[in-house]
């Protein structure tokens, strides 16, 4: 979701919603601002399933991740109405890592400069990953991409010569 760590705290369980086929999420940014965005099924089918299996679904204005109800409970013994606190978000992203073998030093930041380089990639129009982003500047967008000087899609192999 290229999200930004402070934006995963704020999420609520009211931010979660369908839209017809799609499943969306309401993200408050920076400055208060607000935007919508998909939640691919990759994202969506989990994050369901953590709203029923916390038995959440009914606290719509409770936050979506939740520390447990005692430090060594994993979350058997029940969820406190509370966020997770920023710092807690970013050691579940070091713990996973280190789970399926990427390098810990990965970060929800470094996490979301990857998705905006990989939607460069896909094609993906510079001014579409700025909004997903929540982005005002295009210019803050480009520093966020990695590998611009993509050679195979250099504009200089769309110009006719002669």
């Amino acid at each position: 979701m290229a999200l930004r760590v402070d934006e995963l705290h704020h999420i609520n369980v009211g931010n979660i919603a369908r839209d017809g086929e799609h499943t969306v999420i309401r993200i408050k940014g920076k400055g208060n601002e607000t935007r919508k965005g998909v939640l691919p099924p990759i994202a969506a089918t989990p994050v369901n399933a953590w709203i029923a299996s916390a038995d959440i679904q009914n606290d719509r204005s409770g936050p979506l991740f939740r520390p447990g109800n005692s430090a060594r409970g994993a979350g058997r013994d029940g969820f406190k109405r509370a966020r997770l606190s920023v710092r807690s978000i970013q050691e579940l992203i070091k713990k996973y890592c280190r789970q399926v073998g990427i390098d810990e030093a990965v970060s929800v930041h470094s996490l979301r400069v990857t998705a905006a380089t990989e939607a460069d990639k896909a094609g993906v129009p510079l001014i579409a990953i700025q909004k997903w982003l929540g982005h005002k500047d295009p210019r803050t967008t480009l520093r966020y991409i990695r590998g611009h000087e993509d050679l195979d899609r250099s504009p200089a192999y769309t110009i006719r010569y002669g």
